[in-house]
């Protein structure tokens, strides 16, 4: 199915334009190698945007489409480097092979994706201590007094 013009019409109603020229020469830049923040330069996305490109991979249907069509393409597909440091891509990698997923090809917003990464966040505060539950209900404590919403009482 050629997910460049399928549907075009709903996906116009929901927000999706197709793919731009300028997601499609970042997509081929991070699917050739380069860094994500050297790619997005080099494709016209402004060095704000490229200082983060984690948010725009999480809050761009279509590079994440682009990045996905040109994998597939090319029959090369983006695999997780070894930690070490000459491994500059180890950040592209993780960020493509988190959120580049088949699931959210035929998705009509960043729902499922902005999920994702929250449900990450909070994995990864649950080690750290962070996420704190309320002895008496069971509800996440809120603040830096520990406040529970549910049962309106503070935990000390």
């Amino acid at each position: 199915m050629n997910h460049l013009a399928a549907n075009h019409t709903q996906r116009k109603k929901h927000g999706h334009y197709g793919l731009t020229l300028r997601q499609l020469r970042a997509a081929w830049g991070i699917v050739i190698g380069r860094s994500q923040r050297e790619a997005l330069l080099m494709a016209g996305y402004s060095a704000t945007t490229a200082r983060c490109p984690g948010i725009l991979i999480r809050t761009s249907w279509g590079l994440r489409e682009a990045i996905r069509v040109l994998q597939e393409l090319r029959d090369e597909y983006i695999r997780n480097p070894p930690k070490r440091r000459k491994y500059v891509r180890r950040p592209t990698a993780k960020n493509v092979l988190a959120y580049c997923v088949p699931e959210d090809r035929d998705a009509w917003g960043n729902g499922f994706v902005q999920k994702l990464y929250r449900d990450e966040v909070a994995a990864k505060k649950i080690p750290q201590g962070l996420l704190n539950h309320c002895s008496q209900c069971g509800g996440r404590l809120e603040g830096r007094d520990h406040w529970c919403p549910k049962c309106q009482r503070v935990e000390a």
